[in-house]
């Protein structure tokens, strides 16, 4: 059993996405951006639904109609992708970083709280969580702190379509705003990427709009009826959707229960066989998790572990590195590296696994098998 190459993800792409696309090409069948937002409100029951370019765009946009101003201070984990803390900066604001928990991937609460307690004031705003896939926080708890102390949450899930906390969509709610994607994305691999925005506040929901269409009211055409007459009530952004890319994630969006079904199943292959190992860390398979990520630690040298993988075709990933730990904000804030001692001890273990839903099970054994093979020789 040899396989040449394991990308870390590629797209599931069948002849429904293929025929979806052609005939927005063709022009036979085009979606604009109401038709996605409208079936995420009735599929997930939440009232309003706003579509952006990406991730990055999403969030600015959250911090926008926050009325996020210069030297504001917006608390994060120090977990986080790097598209959290930079659309802060684009607003000279200030990232927070908090530590995780132990043994948890998650912004530690207690920490949370502890940190708004010392140094609260009319400054921060805003709090912007990740939900860490495998794991999953205590958010009805960071609700209430957020609630007490008059900050807005606004959360971010990446690919977690379908995950579940206290029997409530977790991607779509638990927030004063969610932002969510539909298709898993490469760093230089980016195939229909858009971020959804949700909300259960209408005023909330319509700033949003005005301001990712450049400042246009949500009807801007004139009484006559032409296209070509307009008026801009604000200053916004062009964060307009194109689309193909809104065509994409709607046949995806058809198949996310598909996507989740095999990734449970190829999660219990990973559980099953990697349980137990010498050098390898593997949560128990755990059923209500809709495995969007895999993530395994690796007791020591994980680098050099992980470069072995490579060399026998297997890709891997990270989530992620600790933020203090980058260039930008180590120089910024003069952060040492030990200020976040749980973060940077996951992350000096951890190593995410190849798991989507046109990966093979041979694939899969084959994975496994390189990494029982490695653990049995490591060092």
């Amino acid at each position: 059993m040899k396989h040449k190459n394991i990308p870390f993800f590629t797209p599931f792409i069948d002849e429904d996405d293929i025929n979806y696309m052609t005939n927005t090409l063709k022009n036979t069948k085009t979606f604009c951006a109401k038709d996605i937002e409208n079936k995420i409100e009735n599929m997930f029951d939440v009232e309003h639904c706003v579509v952006s370019p990406n991730t990055s765009f999403a969030i600015k946009l959250a911090l926008t109609v926050y009325e996020t101003k210069r030297a504001d201070e917006v608390l994060m984990s120090v977990n986080s992708p790097v598209v959290l803390p930079q659309a802060v900066r684009h607003l000279d604001c200030k990232p927070i970083f908090i530590d995780t928990m132990q043994n948890n991937y998650n912004m530690d609460i207690d920490m949370f709280e502890k940190y708004l307690k010392e140094y609260y004031h009319k400054k921060i705003k805003i709090a912007i969580i990740t939900i860490m896939p495998d794991t999953l926080t205590d958010i009805d708890k960071l609700q209430k702190i957020c609630k007490r102390f008059n900050i807005k949450l606004v959360k971010v899930a990446f690919n977690m379509l379908g995950q579940k906390y206290k029997n409530c969509e977790i991607s779509v709610k638990k927030a004063d705003i969610s932002i969510f994607t539909i298709i898993k994305q490469q760093m230089n691999k980016r195939v229909g990427d858009l971020a959804f925005m949700t909300t259960q506040d209408e005023i909330i929901a319509e700033k949003i709009r005005v301001y990712s269409q450049n400042g246009l009211p949500p009807i801007y055409f004139d009484d006559m009826g032409l296209d070509y007459l307009y008026d801009v009530n604000d200053i916004g952004y062009d964060f307009l959707v194109d689309t193909l890319s809104i065509t994409f994630n709607l046949s995806q969006l058809n198949k996310y229960r598909i996507f989740i079904q095999k990734r449970v199943e190829i999660a219990k292959i990973y559980c099953d066989r990697l349980q137990g190992l010498k050098h390898i860390t593997i949560k128990k398979f755990d059923n209500s998790y809709i495995y969007n990520e895999l993530i395994i630690e690796v007791d020591k040298n994980r680098d050099a572990f992980a470069k072995e993988l490579k060399q026998k075709g297997i890709s891997t990933g990270l989530h992620y590195i600790p933020l203090h730990l980058l260039t930008y904000y180590k120089e910024k804030y003069k952060n040492k590296i030990t200020k976040y001692p749980n973060a940077l001890s996951s992350f000096s273990r951890v190593l995410s696994l190849p798991i989507y839903a046109n990966l093979t099970y041979s694939q899969v054994n084959y994975v496994c098998q390189q990494i029982i093979d490695l653990d049995a020789k490591w060092v």
